[in-house]
């Protein structure tokens, strides 16, 4: 039988486990995205240098490296939901 330190560690430890798995999953998400719509950017305007002379290409679209806050460009394509033919018009 299990002593009562032992069932708790094991319930501690299963729940932060839980915890990181949740952040990590959150996380991977918000990055898969911002890749996918950079790579969908870059289909888009595949002669285009703007993304290549960024230190960080997230840079296209964001003001800061947490990627929280969208620039004008960046508020422009969430706005309109990343067409680029509307953008255009």
């Amino acid at each position: 039988m299990f002593s009562k330190h032992i069932k708790t560690f094991f319930s501690f430890s299963v729940f932060f486990s839980s915890l990181l798995f949740i952040g990590a999953l959150i996380l991977s998400t918000q990055a898969q995205a911002t890749s996918r719509l950079l790579n969908n950017w870059r289909a888009t305007y595949p002669n285009s240098l703007s993304d290549d002379n960024l230190s960080d290409p997230c840079a296209l679209c964001h003001t800061d490296s947490s990627y929280s806050e969208l620039n004008g460009y960046g508020w422009d394509m969430d706005r309109i939901s990343n067409d680029y033919a509307v953008l255009e018009s």
